[in-house]
């Protein structure tokens, strides 16, 4: 059995109706996923946009948490003889107590 013969018009129309058929399948599956990739990328540069300007807060600020800091270690070195005086173990938790 022979396939018919087609004329010219006939296998140009066949070619673009499979061409088109291809695009639309194409389109149908692949710009939704497009646009969720795009979704997911704009979702991550706002988290990563956020994160920096965090990060350059925390920045800003490190020279007074470093002088706060140091300034609350001084103080405890401070009351560390009043915390811990006495001549015996007993006398210092006594004083530590109180």
């Amino acid at each position: 059995m022979k396939a018919p013969k087609l004329s010219a018009r006939e296998r140009r129309v066949i070619t673009f109706g499979g061409a088109c058929i291809v695009v639309l399948l194409a389109g149908a599956r692949g710009i939704p996923s497009v646009i969720a990739w795009k979704r997911e990328v704009r979702a991550e540069a706002t988290e990563n946009r956020q994160a920096l300007a965090s990060a350059r807060e925390v920045l800003a600020s490190e020279r007074s948490v470093r002088d706060s800091a140091i300034a609350r270690g001084k103080r405890v070195i401070a009351l560390a003889p009043l915390l811990l005086s006495g001549d015996s173990p007993a006398s210092a938790s006594a004083t530590l107590e109180g």
